[in-house]
This record gives C-alpha cells, sequence and structure tokens, in this order.
C-alpha cells in the first residue's frame, strides 16, 4: 500500500470517527517511516 493511499483511507475513517487526535499520530508515524526510509537509502 503506498503512502497516499494509506492516508486517504485513514483520513476517511479519522473523519467518520472525528479522532483528529490519532489521525495526527499517524500521519507522524507515516513521517517517521518515510524519513527512515530515505536514510536507509542514502547509507
Amino acid at each position: 500500500m503506498t503512502v497516499p493511499t494509506a492516508l486517504s483511507a485513514f483520513a476517511g475513517d479519522a473523519h467518520r470517527r472525528d479522532s483528529r487526535r490519532i489521525s495526527l499520530r499517524m500521519l507522524r508515524a507515516l513521517d517517521g517511516m518515510a524519513r527512515r526510509d530515505a536514510s536507509a537509502k542514502r547509507a
């Protein structure tokens, strides 16, 4: 699953539940994963 797909799917779920705090945590987790992936490619 690509990141945009994960984001849109999670955004829809967060919108239904109105769970902004959880969606922000998820966005931070995805951002951290992307950074880790980028640094792994650089190494």
